[in-house]
């Protein structure tokens, strides 16, 4: 018994200092590539990769640049028209208002996260694949799982930014003087990322959690850029892989989809305590507390009586004579543990119901499009709808439901405004501050400062 609990000792002593070793070799490297003035990095990849322990260890840190926390996904849903704030907070403000200056702190944060992931990968790209060293399955495991986080974060910028630096090297050389490459090039590189992974990935999850990304990670997120670029027949390939797969389905009830052990989940972000900073941000510290964001009237009034969406998803509280609705999928403020806990969700099955009844409308089988918007309208307890409909009618009723499905979920919301062309039909109805230059978001100031070869996006200083 004394030598087990030493040796096991001695091991979590040298997977501690393994991890400090990952995490200070990747920082160094982030900081650099962002052109931050630090000491010379003196830490070896040869350590870093040496073992299936180090690079599983590299690996896991990868999920940490992906993870959109409190911070951000409350500003994305007061940028749209999700929520608003009832705060005087200067950046809340800022963000309800669709006015965001260049030199703003969170889109320089936002954007470092993004390339922090990037930079990530691309040194578990260049190290891992011909590693003789590493067993067969965990270099399979790593590089797909690089691949899937870049191209996760690449997707997030052209998005976000639209024209965006591509770098694919982990030289910061490439990366200090890098010049936006259009669009359609970095969707290229991201849907060849996608296919790779797809390939590398097993279907089945290296843990009980379904916090690493597998092959369905991989599928899930080519069924979403293939929507976003309007190939509707590989969207509804790539969306069928996951719904006939059997593993996402059927749907939970809308009151325990959102906790860590939900069937719908295709991928989460671990968290040690069962509860999200996002269900900090949103929930109240108290029953008499005034919640720091509530849902907008027009998000409130789009859904039916009988929406268990609406009842499970959305928690009113009075105080004094005012009603506040506040968002409700993260409900845990502190440590929970069993099956209430919750992980960050970034991918679920619904949204592949959703995504493959849009690509079967648009390719005019109404029939099939019905059918799965009735398989998400029959969790939330709503009537199926009819499947005689024009395809104009279907692909209205298919953006209503993704409102009111998605809401306060990453950036789905405002992508989709975008995507379909609506964004400024919508936006200037609810905010008369907003102008056509607000979707896409300014190229951070301190970048352009750094490097010469970036050109901000029209409208921004």
């Amino acid at each position: 018994m004394g030598r087990w609990i030493s040796n096991n000792f001695i091991n979590s002593r040298k997977m501690k200092r393994l991890f400090f070793t990952v995490s200070i070799f990747f920082f160094v490297g982030c900081n650099k590539l962002l052109d931050i003035d630090i000491p010379q990095d003196r830490l070896s990849k040869d350590l870093v990769f040496s073992s299936d322990a180090s690079v599983s260890s590299a690996s896991s840190g990868l999920y940490s640049t992906i993870n959109f926390n409190d911070v951000y996904l409350p500003y994305i849903g007061l940028y749209v028209d999700e929520i608003l704030p009832n705060t005087s907070a200067a950046e809340a403000l800022v963000y309800s208002s669709s006015i965001i200056p260049s030199n703003n702190t969170f889109v320089y944060s936002l954007w470092k996260k993004l390339y922090a992931g990037i930079y990530q990968a691309n040194v578990i790209i260049e190290n891992v694949p011909d590693n003789l060293l590493l067993s067969d399955t965990v270099r399979a495991r790593a590089e797909g799982e690089a691949r899937f986080v870049r191209a996760f974060q690449y997707f997030h910028l052209v998005n976000i930014w639209g024209d965006v630096p591509l770098i694919n090297s982990s030289d910061i050389r490439f990366g200090l003087n890098a010049p936006r490459t259009e669009a359609k090039e970095v969707y290229k590189f991201i849907l060849s990322d996608l296919k790779i992974a797809k390939i590398l990935l097993k279907e089945q999850y290296p843990g009980e959690e379904r916090a690493r990304a597998t092959k369905w990670a991989a599928i899930a997120l080519l069924a979403r850029v293939y929507l976003t670029l309007g190939d509707w027949s590989n969207a509804e390939l790539e969306a069928s892989s996951i719904i006939n797969s059997g593993f996402f389905t059927p749907l939970p009830m809308a009151s325990t989809a959102f906790f860590k052990g939900s069937k719908e989940t295709i991928l989460q972000i671990w968290n040690q305590g069962g509860f999200t900073s996002l269900g900090g941000a949103l929930v109240p510290s108290t029953a008499n507390t005034v919640p720091t964001f509530s849902i907008t009237d027009s998000l409130i009034m789009s859904f039916d009586t009988a929406d268990e969406r609406r009842r499970s998803w959305i928690k009113d509280v009075s105080i004094g004579s005012k009603t506040y609705r506040y968002p409700y999928k993260y409900r845990n403020r502190t440590v929970t543990s069993g099956t209430n806990g919750e992980y960050l969700i970034i991918q679920r099955a619904s949204e592949m119901y959703l995504v493959r009844a849009e690509a079967t409308a648009q390719l005019g089988k109404m029939g099939d499009a019905a059918r799965d918007i009735n398989v998400v309208r029959a969790r939330a307890n709503v009537k199926p709808m009819d499947s005689i409909l024009s395809k104009e009618d279907c692909l209205a009723i298919i953006f209503k439901e993704r409102r009111k499905e998605f809401f306060v979920e990453g950036w789905l919301r405002f992508f989709d405004l975008k995507r379909t062309g609506q964004i400024d039909h919508v936006m200037k109805k609810v905010k008369p501050t907003w102008t056509t230059e607000a979707e896409l978001f300014p190229i951070p100031l301190e970048e352009i400062g750094r490097n010469p070869s970036l050109v901000q996006n029209r409208g921004y200083n």
